[in-house]
């Protein structure tokens, strides 16, 4: 093990003190005052551990992942006080960083309240577990590398095509059973590590040009449909996902509602039979596979 050292800067008293108690106990100072701070670290033994928590995050949520997802999903998770501030930890830096629909960030303040208080069961942890992976791991790449080391659970791959409102719309997911989906569109390498892991596509084909989207929007997207289905007041029905995607309402020069979802540089002018078909197609392909992936892969 590598030495490190520190200089100690106390008073003559307490120097003449530490020499004293070493040469009772028949070592140096050096070891006296390297046992002394043993002994208060394993003391002090939460605040070392959320301290090692930190240091390497990717592999801390590793631990986390293995010990309480799919196998014991539903149980009381199995955590500790400082795994807990950890995961609160990274929710709160997700919080601090992404522009959360506000309805979606009220629920998360929520969960977060009530996960510091009492029991902190799994059905808690995988709300929060999505979030507090993007806070830890905010890049896409370091969490796809972080799914690639999970135990992961079985995800088929599948793909689903539809129409919205002139706009072609293919989902797609590709998951780690060598299970190809029909369509063959999925352009992004899935052979990190060696080891597949799933992963997830939104392609949009508008005026004959195709766009394809990652995990990122199709979370957030999935939780700015979600809202849409859950509410019906005109107070609820205007979102921002992220950075990335809007969801406002406005009329239609017929006066009808018409409604302009905004992803990224895309545009798209969607009746309200349209959205509301998108919304549904959207949570019925995503519904199975939300958790697993959002809690491999992170989810705004």
């Amino acid at each position: 093990m590598s030495k490190a050292s520190f200089a100690l800067r106390t008073t003559p008293e307490r120097l003449d003190a530490i020499k004293d108690l070493a040469e009772r106990d028949s070592v140096s100072v050096n070891e006296y005052i390297n046992n002394v701070l043993d002994e208060h670290i394993e003391i002090a033994g939460d605040i070392h551990s959320l301290r090692t928590l930190l240091i390497n995050p990717r592999e801390s949520l590793v631990a986390i992942f293995n010990n309480n997802f799919y196998e014991q999903r539903g149980l009381p998770a199995i955590l500790t006080d400082r795994e807990k501030e950890f995961i609160i930890l990274g929710c709160s830096k997700a919080l601090n960083n992404v522009k959360l629909a506000r309805t979606r960030r009220q629920e998360i303040k929520e969960v977060i309240e009530s996960a510091t208080v009492g029991s902190f069961l799994n059905r808690e942890l995988f709300d929060l577990f999505g979030l507090a992976l993007c806070g830890h791991l905010p890049r896409l790449e370091d969490r796809i590398e972080f799914a690639a080391m999970v135990d992961q659970p079985d995800i088929e791959s599948r793909s689903h095509r539809f129409e919205v409102d002139n706009t072609e719309i293919l989902l797609l997911i590709n998951g780690n059973l060598f299970t190809p989906p029909k369509e063959d569109a999925l352009l992004i390498s899935n052979n990190l590590m060696g080891k597949k892991h799933p992963l997830a596509a939104l392609i949009l084909t508008v005026r004959g040009l195709n766009i394809t989207y990652g995990w990122e929007t199709i979370a957030s997207l999935y939780r700015v449909m979600s809202d849409f289905k859950q509410s019906n007041e005109d107070v609820e029905q205007r979102h921002y996902a992220d950075l990335h995607i809007a969801l406002e309402r406005r009329k239609g020069p017929d006066n009808k509602p018409l409604w302009l979802l905004i992803i990224g540089q895309v545009q798209c002018n969607l009746s309200q039979e349209g959205i509301e078909q998108l919304a549904s197609e959207l949570i019925e392909f995503l519904g199975d596979y939300m958790a697993d992936l959002s809690s491999m892969l992170g989810e705004y």
